[in-house]
């Protein structure tokens, strides 16, 4: 980067992927850990669809997490993994996602869409 300092940013980034990659399918504790941590996200999320592939610059109403951070640095490097995490899904033919709705409509503030994705999960649900 300049002046001897390092790009920690993208250290960080091959750090966390590396973890993914080393634990990520792996039967510890910390591959258990990241599976759970990412379908958390993904429930938090409310969007169907593979969580590593989604542009979480632009789900700003979920926690920012280990696992958020990395997964906008994979959008930032355009990279992304393959994995075999569960995914939701929707259960009849002309279900949608609700978050995805909102999302679309483009009518609510991120404050909205927090406190909608907060009412969303009280009631557990992800689709209509």
């Amino acid at each position: 980067m300049g002046l001897g300092y390092e790009d920690y940013y993208m250290i960080q980034l091959a750090e966390h992927t590396l973890l993914l990659l080393d634990h990520g399918n792996a039967n510890t504790i910390t591959g258990q850990l990241v599976r759970n941590l990412a379908e958390g996200t993904l429930v938090e999320n409310g969007l169907g669809g593979d969580i590593f592939h989604m542009r979480h610059s632009a789900i700003t109403w979920t926690t920012h997490t280990w696992l958020k951070n990395t997964l906008i640095g994979f959008e930032d490097s355009a990279m992304s993994i393959s994995h075999t995490l569960l995914q939701l899904t929707l259960w009849k033919d002309k279900d949608v996602f609700i978050i995805g709705n909102f999302m679309k409509a483009k009518h609510f503030s991120q404050s909205k869409m927090k406190i909608l994705n907060e009412v969303r999960m009280y009631l557990k649900v992800s689709t209509l």
